[in-house]
């Protein structure tokens, strides 16, 4: 997702998990959601009180997270990730 033009991905490092934080500039992250779930797309919110440190490292008082669990397929990824590069274009 981070090659993602207009999407901002907030984790880095070598040794990352499926979980992924991010943003879609010009965009709030409520109408993210919303839009995504209009397509059958769950993600959350992280807030500032659940992640302090790191927002305060990025100035955000959200982000969007998406957490795939057990039972996400390869074809739910794939969606997701088609899903935000729509979103993004749009902004």
């Amino acid at each position: 997702m981070s090659a993602l033009p207009g999407v901002r991905v907030m984790e880095s490092g070598e040794d990352l998990s499926a979980i992924v934080a991010f943003r879609i500039a010009g965009i709030l992250d409520a109408q993210v959601m919303a839009d995504l779930a209009r397509q059958g797309i769950r993600i959350g919110v992280l807030e500032k009180a659940q992640a302090p440190i790191d927002m305060a490292a990025h100035g955000l008082d959200t982000v969007l997270r998406a957490a795939p669990q057990v039972y996400t397929s390869e074809h739910d990824v794939d969606a997701l990730v088609q899903a935000v590069a729509d979103l993004a274009v749009m902004a």
